[in-house]
């Protein structure tokens, strides 16, 4: 893989882009499945199939909203398709009747995909596959009517780096040298300066950032795609205002991902580690607001699942001392762990054209106390403080 040339360091977002993405030797487009308890870090859907229940019994609610005719569910980074699956097998017969369109870079992750669907997949549901979200568009011409979502699918999109250097805002590159690969710093173009300055990225002398353009520009995308429907995330970050605070976060979030353990060493094994940044949920908000959806509610994953039920399904496993109840049990309050995922990973849900109450099941707050003939507490709506 070349990484500088006759032009000079190459930018960071592109140095990124390649390690992940590059079809010979990128992370995620070549070599062995990268998640899982045998890969280098392990996703909610692997964790239990409970996850992806509950992702579908919100979509359920979601494809009832919009109403009859034909509908299509996109699962952006779909992985394996496990996911899907089980998001699809928990969709009730009358729903279940549309087109699945799964968006996955790796073929070999394509052909699992299929595979997995011929055998298990409900009667009714069609299996589209694209590898990127410009070929998912022209297999699916919009307005499109239904839901996209992804689950650590805007995490992987790469981000450009910046610093403050005095009153200077520099990006980083990715220069060579003594045959290794080395940062180069280099004064940040306009756009980028304007870009920090919007959201209140790298403040102050000494703090680094990442700005996610590239994520922002695909929640816009889909959004300008979205008809009729939802559009949901699931991701790790937070909005602007955290996200950005330099007492919190002063050498930004940038890092790499190798058997279960992460490490700043970005230069390092290029193509056989995990590159990720977190979500900046604000920007994918104003994103998709921009082009018309409106925001249903943000919360977290372990609010989200408790009010579609897992807290239930946990309190039913506690009466076995059975030795496979006990695991799954423990599986389940995985996914919910306050100080885990279940505070670390994020909800967002925008939609256009569909009817707005009663809230969301997922959205309510299930900790809220009933008051009799009012609508559910919602997390958030909305909620990003701007900076």
């Amino acid at each position: 893989m070349e990484w500088a040339g006759s032009r000079g360091p190459l930018r960071f977002d592109r140095f990124m882009r390649v390690a992940l993405t590059d079809p010979a030797h990128g992370y995620y487009t070549a070599g062995p499945e990268r998640t899982g308890r045998n890969g280098d870090f392990i996703t909610s859907p692997e964790i239990s199939a409970a996850f992806g229940e509950c992702l579908g019994v919100q979509i359920a609610e979601m494809l009832a909203r919009i109403g009859p005719g034909p509908r299509t569910i996109v699962e952006l980074g779909a992985g394996n398709g496990s996911l899907a699956l089980d998001v699809v097998r928990r969709l009730p017969p009358e729903l279940a009747d549309l087109t699945v369109l799964l968006v996955e870079a790796s073929s070999e992750r394509r052909a699992s995909q299929r595979r997995l669907f011929e055998r298990h997949a409900p009667v009714g549901c069609r299996l589209t596959q694209a590898a990127s979200l410009e070929e998912a568009r022209r297999l699916a011409p919009g307005p499109l009517t239904g839901v996209v979502y992804s689950n650590e699918y805007f995490d992987a999109l790469p981000v450009r780096v910046v610093r403050r250097s005095g009153e200077t805002l520099e990006e980083l590159f990715v220069a060579t040298g003594d045959e290794r690969l080395v940062p180069a710093w280099q004064p940040a173009e306009e756009r980028l300066r304007v870009e920090a300055a919007r959201w209140g990225a790298a403040p102050a002398d000494g703090v680094t950032a990442e700005l996610g353009l590239e994520a922002a520009a695909a929640a816009s995308e889909i959004a300008s795609w979205i008809g009729d429907g939802y559009h949901l995330i699931v991701d790790y970050g937070w909005p602007a205002a955290e996200l950005y605070a330099p007492e919190l976060r002063p050498s930004g979030t940038l890092l790499a991902y190798s058997e279960h353990r992460t490490n700043e060493e970005i230069f390092e094994q290029v193509g056989r580690q995990d590159l990720t940044a977190h979500v900046n949920f604000s920007a994918l908000e104003d994103a998709g607001a921009a082009q018309g959806l409106v925001t249903e509610g943000f919360t977290t994953q372990d609010r989200f699942l408790v009010a579609l039920g897992l807290a239930d399904r946990i309190v039913q496993l506690a009466a076995s001392m059975d030795p496979a109840a006990i695991r799954k049990r423990l599986s389940l309050m995985m996914l919910m762990h306050p100080s885990g995922m279940g505070r670390t990973f994020k909800i967002l849900v925008q939609s256009r054209g569909v009817r707005r109450q009663p809230l969301l099941a997922g959205l309510a707050d299930p900790f809220a106390r009933p008051v009799e003939g009012a609508e559910p507490a919602a997390l958030g709506q909305p909620s990003f403080q701007r900076p």
